[in-house]
């Protein structure tokens, strides 16, 4: 979630606990968070909005609230200009520019 000092509403989507979050390196795996993972919809601030590729005087209100799935400490934005590749049942990675990150949910989910 946003910061406590963020007065920003958040609606929030989806909640489930003990998600794993790896960094993939070609066929390798390190492991950067385990925790619980939180899909919800906020208005993006200027710095949010540059870092996802939108600039901020050409966005409309449509453009300015953004998904973004947190896994502990880590915010991935899930936009159009990052794909989402499901590789097995709970398995997601998220492609963005140098960096692919693999969401792996709990069996039970």
């Amino acid at each position: 979630l946003p910061p406590p000092e963020d007065e920003r509403e958040a609606v929030i989507l989806l909640q489930v606990d003990d998600v794993v979050l790896n960094e993939v390196k070609g066929p390798n795996r390190q492991m950067l968070d385990k925790g619980e993972m939180t899909a919800l919809r906020i208005e993006a601030t200027a710095e949010e909005l540059e870092q996802i590729g939108v600039s901020a005087t050409d966005s409309t209100q449509d453009t300015r609230e953004v998904l973004f799935v947190l896994v502990a400490e880590h915010k991935i934005p899930i936009i159009k200009n990052v794909p989402i590749l499901k590789k097995e049942e709970r398995h997601y990675t998220f492609v963005m520019p140098g960096l692919f990150l693999e969401m792996v949910m709990p069996e039970d989910v």
